[in-house]
């Protein structure tokens, strides 16, 4: 028998796939079986594991039962005393499994193993500073902000940043003085240049300016308009890659006080901060290793949750049990995160904001979960006031956000009963 079931669960990811595979594939673990659970995918997913890689095992769903259903699926069709999950879109490290499993054999109380989550790809730290911007000196920063030839949708604003602001056509983030932008990087050939896409606009009535920074290096001082506009920077291809870091997705997953679960580490930098094996509230789902006798005890994934946080609900039970969750800094994945519901689509909006509620609903204190649903109210009083004051000057963008909540509402009344009587009883599906 196989000391650990890897599964991951399918949904339409044959892009993802062949990536994934490969990767499992090259695994040092001496005994473990890769299972894909396909949620009915309506795209090319089960002939592509049929045809070109045999050695997994494919189980086909009856239909899309979510990441939640889906893994339970997979673990009640494998006998292995660990089951490792990993999404479609993390790539692990090829000691990854081994790992996990060390880690977990430290101590027959850790019920689960939590990896180190790193963005799929390189970012470049991108210093700009604002000066002779209008009367302010502020310079508006854009989303449109990126490297030619990397199609990596991540963003980020690192220390230095104002809020949000609209200037020129842009909504964007303010400097005024100095701050880092994280601009993911691609594969650049050796010896060639690659080009930085900046989208920046001067408040005010006058023309800024900005100095850009790579790796210490000053590598231009732009004009920057009062309009949108994209701004180009030519690098070499050896400064970009010198510069580029990784940033954590997460190091395992912290709960603040209101039990709202958070990736511990995100968007940081990776300098070595996160690399002590320590126990953490809560697992991250994208790549875990659980015990079975764990799950065993306190049940599978919640399949009400269907996708988002299942599996921070099972680490409350986890936990509520007496089992320990571990942290583990050398088990290493790379994420692309949230490439089957796209991050902050409706979808995603849905399920972040019901289930927020519904693990509250379930595992929380009953103050800490009414605190939680007049703040769900709360949101959705709000987009209610915001909808009606655009009326039909808006862009449709608070009716959509007002739509979304609404389903939220009426699905929290449905779910909320069935929560509250699974708080006692761990009911599984």
């Amino acid at each position: 028998m196989h000391e650990v079931s890897v599964i991951t669960v399918n949904y339409n990811g044959s892009r993802l796939l062949p990536r994934l595979l490969e990767s499992l594939r090259r695994l040092t673990c001496p005994s473990f079986e890769t299972v894909v659970v396909d949620n009915r995918s309506s795209d090319a997913s089960v002939e592509l594991v049929r045809e070109g890689h045999p050695w997994v095992r494919l189980i086909q769903a009856s239909g899309n039962l979510g990441f939640a259903g889906g893994n339970n699926l997979g673990i009640r069709e494998t006998s292995a005393p660990f089951v490792a999950l990993i999404n479609n879109d993390a790539f692990p490290e090829p000691d990854w499994l081994e790992r996990l499993l060390a880690a977990a054999g430290e101590d027959e109380t850790i019920g689960a193993v939590t990896s180190k989550i790193l963005f799929d790809r390189p970012f470049v730290p991108v210093l700009l500073r604002s000066r002779g911007a209008g009367s302010h000196g502020r310079i508006v920063v854009g989303p449109r902000c990126s490297f030619d030839g990397c199609d990596y949708d991540k963003l980020l604003f690192g220390d230095g940043f104002g809020g949000w602001a609209a200037a020129g056509g842009v909504l964007g983030r303010v400097v005024e003085g100095q701050a880092e932008l994280l601009v993911p990087l691609g594969e650049p050939e050796p010896g060639s240049e690659v080009r930085l896409n900046l989208e920046l606009v001067a408040t005010g009535e006058r023309p800024g300016e900005a100095e850009v920074e790579v790796d210490g290096r000053p590598v231009a001082t732009l004009e920057v308009p009062g309009r949108a506009d994209r701004l180009r920077i030519g690098l070499p291809a050896e400064l970009a890659r010198a510069a580029a870091v990784g940033v954590i997705n997460n190091v395992g997953t912290i709960l603040d006080d209101r039990g709202d679960p958070a990736d511990r580490g995100i968007h940081e930098i990776d300098v070595g901060q996160y690399e002590e094996a320590v126990d953490v509230p809560a697992m991250c789902g994208a790549a875990v290793l659980l015990r079975r006798a764990a799950l065993d005890r306190v049940g599978l994934f919640d399949r009400d949750f269907f996708m988002y946080y299942e599996d921070t609900d099972l680490s409350w039970r986890l936990r509520a049990d007496g089992w320990r969750i571990r942290y583990e800094p050398s088990a290493v994945v790379r994420h692309l995160h949230a490439a089957s519901s796209v991050e902050r689509s409706p979808t995603f909006d849905f399920y972040t904001a019901r289930n927020r509620v519904l693990t509250l609903a379930k595992n929380a204190s009953p103050g800490r979960f009414l605190r939680g649903y007049a703040r769900e109210l709360g949101v959705l009083a709000r987009l209610t006031g915001r909808t009606f004051r655009d009326g039909l000057r808006g862009d449709g963008t608070s009716r959509r956000d007002l739509e979304t909540r609404l389903q939220v509402h009426r699905s929290l009344v449905r779910q909320i009963p069935r929560a509250l009587r699974k708080r006692w009883d761990w009911l599984e599906d």
